[in-house]
């Protein structure tokens, strides 16, 4: 894995990043690195990956990215798990 890297760029070079002889389980995880025009890229990974022989389990990881208001500008920032502090 590379780290900021989005599918745009793993569609193109995924099979490099598997065992040469296949893999049991592919675990995809893309949530903080996708955006909009990430997502035909992402779709396009995961077909590729679908049509892997021997065909491995792929489990698609998601995190979130909680969001809420800044008391300060009322501005919708995101939480407090990435590095903004919560306030009362």
């Amino acid at each position: 894995s590379l780290p900021t890297t989005g599918p745009a760029y793993f569609e193109h070079c995924f099979r490099s990043q598997l065992p040469r002889h296949g893999a049991d389980l592919v675990l995809v995880e893309f949530s903080v690195n996708i955006d909009i025009q990430g997502v035909a890229g992402f779709e396009r990974l995961l077909r590729g990956l679908l049509a892997l022989r021997p065909a491995p389990a792929i489990i698609v990881v998601s995190s979130h990215v909680w969001l809420m208001a800044d008391p300060a500008s009322g501005r919708v920032v995101q939480g407090a798990c990435w590095n903004h502090p919560v306030t009362e």
